[in-house]
């Protein structure tokens, strides 16, 4: 079996246009993702409508849940961390 130069220089050829397109898809999907992460906080309601309430196909409707403790006895060092976590969350 025989390769001629010709076969070989349209091989590296084509091979060079597959990293090319390779490397340019590979920015434009990197570019579309960092603007979707940077942008989420603006585009959760990007196609939602205000509407009036009887209007409305969908109701998302959000309750904070009630703190339950599992023990009354607790440790000392579950108390503290018990204040750390309401403080950070509120």
């Amino acid at each position: 079996m025989v390769i001629s130069s010709e076969c070989l220089v349209i091989n590296l050829w084509a091979l060079s246009v597959n990293s090319q397109v390779f490397f340019v898809v590979w920015w434009l999907s990197a570019f579309w993702f960092s603007a979707w992460v940077l942008n989420k906080g603006r585009v959760h309601n990007w196609f939602r409508m205000p509407c009036d309430l009887p209007h409305a196909t969908f109701v998302y409707v959000w309750a904070p849940d009630q703190h339950r403790v599992l023990s009354v006895n607790v440790l000392f060092v579950v108390h503290i961390l018990r204040k750390i976590r309401v403080c950070s969350l509120s």
